[in-house]
């Protein structure tokens, strides 16, 4: 709601997004007393035909742009009111994603399926020298993600469509980080 993006457990890959609708200003009734806009995503369908996709997204700190300064107060002195700009360490880290999707007829012309599942790992490793004893660690951290979306689609006749669909979306995490400044307890 402040950000405008969904939280990590409520993500939806766009290999599984058939169409994303932006509504905004007058809105039907539909959405109730939505002020602002409404983004309305919806999931990829089977058809009478066999469909699916394989593919495989990759990426690690070696891909990422430079960094830029950030500017703080010195943390080493609170009553004083200096500020500073120092440059963040690069943290190590690699995302692999692989992506899988089927969709198809389970009955022709009447019921169709769509599945997809797209489970994400990122590993961050992290070494932070502290500020009150100046002694440096190794941290790490793993985060997993699953994905996992499927949808139904029935036509009983001609004018009647229904469907149903459900999202699974676990996050794991393993290690917490510390500031990359020290300027937390070792």
């Amino acid at each position: 709601m402040q950000t405008g993006v969904l939280d990590t457990k409520n993500r939806i890959p766009v290999e599984a997004i058939q169409q994303v609708q932006i509504k905004n200003g007058v809105m039907e009734a539909q959405y109730g007393g939505a002020m602002g806009g409404v983004i309305n995503a919806v999931a990829r369908s089977g058809s009478n035909q066999f469909h699916g996709d394989i593919g495989f997204y990759y990426n690690n700190d070696s891909m990422r742009a430079r960094p830029r300064p950030t500017l703080e107060m010195d943390p080493t002195d609170s009553t004083r009111s200096k500020v500073r700009y120092f440059q963040n360490s690069m943290d190590d880290y690699s995302t692999w994603n692989p992506v899988f999707s089927v969709g198809g007829p389970i009955v022709k012309n009447k019921l169709s399926f769509f599945s997809a599942y797209m489970p994400t790992t990122t590993t961050t490793n992290r070494t932070v020298t502290f500020l009150s004893n100046n002694q440096t660690q190794a941290f790490s951290s793993k985060e997993r993600q699953q994905y996992l979306v499927n949808k139904l689609d029935f036509m009983p006749f001609t004018k009647l469509r229904m469907n149903a669909s459900w999202i699974w979306s676990p996050n794991y995490q393993q290690g917490v980080l510390p500031a990359r400044q020290g300027t937390e307890s070792p």
